[in-house]
């Protein structure tokens, strides 16, 4: 009887222990996982930093074309030639959307791989990067699409402008334009309704930059703890 009793422990004990190892393999599997991941992440992360550094390059130009453009109006058109007003008028393109690269965030969710990382200034960190402030950008950048489509529809119809689409190295992301033709409305040019929109553009592309410097700032910190992190790998 002893002996029975002893074999069946002997083999619900083997059986606990495959069990026990077979836990630890798949828990050992997601964890190399979930840093695969974040090294991933720390990749995609820094190539936002650089997508949010080259828009705020454009948004400086915009910043500069506004500037120059009301000093003109403002010396009733004595500083620019027609052709540099048009060229500083399509300059202003501030509609120019930070996209965050968010598909790696998306599989450290779906594969539960969020739920294994212990740093709670880590988890912090990828909720406010990929949730709160991917949120408020997406809000400003849908109200900054809307604005910019009704001032380019005025400023064209005014000064009868035909221009093409272009792409090259440095504008891919976003591509770029080349005056095709225009006849210049002085009369409109100077009567101030152009101000309003100009403005506008001044206002809006200042904000944006705040946004993105927000942005950037929670990218560098959430880089700083992602390398922690993977110190310990």
């Amino acid at each position: 009887m002893f002996k029975y009793a002893f074999e069946a422990i002997v083999i619900i004990s083997g059986i606990l222990l495959s069990f026990y190892i077979e836990e630890l393999r798949i828990e050992s599997k997601n964890i190399e996982l979930k840093n695969e991941i974040l090294v991933d992440l720390k990749y995609t992360a820094e190539d936002d930093l650089k997508q949010i550094t080259f828009i705020e390059s454009l948004l400086l130009e915009v910043l500069k074309s506004v500037e120059v453009l009301l000093e003109d109006i403002k010396n009733k058109h004595n500083n620019l030639t027609d052709r540099e007003v048009i060229e500083n008028l399509i300059k202003i393109e501030y509609a120019v959307s930070f996209i965050p690269k968010d598909g790696i965030y998306s599989e450290l969710i779906s594969t539960g791989s969020f739920e294994l990382i212990e740093n709670r200034k880590l988890k912090s960190a990828l909720l406010e990067v990929y949730n709160h402030l991917k949120e408020r950008n997406l809000t400003i950048s849908k109200i900054l699409d809307e604005q910019i489509q009704n001032y380019h529809s005025k400023y064209r119809e005014e000064f009868k402008l035909t221009i093409d689409h272009i792409k090259t190295k440095e504008n891919e992301l976003y591509g770029g334009f080349m005056i095709d033709g225009f006849e210049f409305n002085l009369n409109y040019y100077l009567s101030g309704k152009l101000i309003g929109e100009l403005t506008t553009a001044e206002y809006s592309s200042g904000n944006y930059l705040n946004l993105l410097d927000t942005i950037k700032k929670s990218y560098h910190q959430l880089i700083v703890l992602l390398d922690e992190e993977l110190v310990k790998i």
